[in-house]
């Protein structure tokens, strides 16, 4: 679990910041990320969308980078792509058993 977390963490860091409008070290991430992708567990959305983007643009405010919202966007595409990866090995898997 730490593990993964820390790889979701890393991973939004090195995908979102080229585009921080202000320096955010490293520590501040690991602040913040994991308490916006907590709110997207909240079961107000399907997967968090509208929910996630709010909880990072006020969380990103007090970094004072107004693009949170952007930001989170920007991972969340990033990890739907990736995820939808997996349905070319369930394909190919499923014309095998035909």
């Amino acid at each position: 679990s730490i593990v993964a977390h820390t790889a979701n963490v890393l991973g939004f860091w090195i995908l979102t910041s080229p585009f921080f409008e202000n320096h955010i070290s490293l520590i501040n991430i690991f602040a913040f990320t994991p308490l916006g992708l907590l709110t997207t567990a909240l079961p107000i959305a399907p997967a968090g969308m509208g929910v996630g983007h709010a909880a990072f643009s006020y969380l990103f405010s007090f970094l004072n980078n107004s693009n949170g919202a952007s930001l989170f966007n920007l991972y969340f595409l990033a990890t739907i792509s990736n995820n939808l990866l997996g349905v070319i090995p369930y394909l190919g898997i499923k014309k095998k058993n035909k």
